[in-house]
Parts: C-alpha cells; structure tokens; sequence
C-alpha cells in the first residue's frame, strides 16, 4: 500500500456530489432519475471533451531535439552543458546557454557504438555551484 491516493479519493467525492445534484434536480424538477443522470454524463464528457482540447492546445507539440556529449556525464542525472554539441543544436534555435536556463528539451546522447542512442528528457538549470547543467529527468523510449 502506498499511501493515501488523493485522485481516487477526489474522484469518488465528485461522483457523491453528482449523484446528489441528480437527485436534487430530479425531484425538483419531477423528472426520471434516468434521465437526469444521462444528461448530466453527456454534459460531463462535454466538458472533459472541450477541458482537453484546452491542454491539448497549450501543450508544446513537439520538444526541440538537443545533442549532448556522453563523455561529459557529471553524474547519474547530469551532463555538462558547456559543450560545442549542446551549443551548436541551441544556436540553431536561436538560443544561447543562458537563455535556455529552465527550458525543457528532449536530449540525444550516443554512449556508444556498441549500445543504441540514448534520449531523454530533460532541462537545463544551473547547479549548486552555479554551474549550467543538463538534469535529466526520464528516458524516452524510441
């Protein structure tokens, strides 16, 4: 057991409330139960449909790709930054290092002849030591 799920939990609240508000506008209204639940559903898929195109619009549609040095891995999370290939793929967006701080990307790394590319997600921060970083933050599975 992991722990308390707030989700589930919210979700069945959202469901109790429904369910009273159906039955309020039933009775109110002197109209089947039924019917009053249907319409409530369609109403609610109609909002979750319109919700999601919402997101759906103000998600980026695509991650720019940036290339960075396997060699350069600082750690099990970090790369350096500071390197021509990680530059160069910025400068062809038009950005430089320092702009990019807090800037999400999908990330290319080639360990090895011998292994397959590796990609990830992840952003570019500035570390303890106020050093520009890569963090990588989870695989990506091509």
């Amino acid at each position: 057991m992991k722990g308390f799920d707030t989700d589930f939990w919210f979700g069945v609240a959202v469901v109790i409330l429904l369910v009273g508000l159906d039955i309020a506008i039933a009775e109110i209204f002197q109209i089947n139960f039924t019917f009053v639940v249907l319409g409530s559903l369609v109403f609610l898929c109609g909002v979750l449909h319109i919700w999601g195109k919402m997101i759906d619009r103000a998600s980026p549609e695509d991650t720019p790709l940036i290339y960075c040095e396997w060699q350069d891995r600082l750690n099990a999370f970090d790369f350096d930054a500071n390197q021509a290939s990680t530059i160069s793929s910025l400068k062809d967006l038009s950005l430089t290092l320092e702009a990019s701080i807090g800037m999400s990307f999908t990330f290319h790394s080639e360990p090895g002849l011998k292994k397959s590319d590796v990609y990830f997600e992840g952003v570019i921060m500035r570390n303890s030591k106020g050093n520009i970083i890569i963090r990588s933050l989870k695989p990506i599975k091509i």
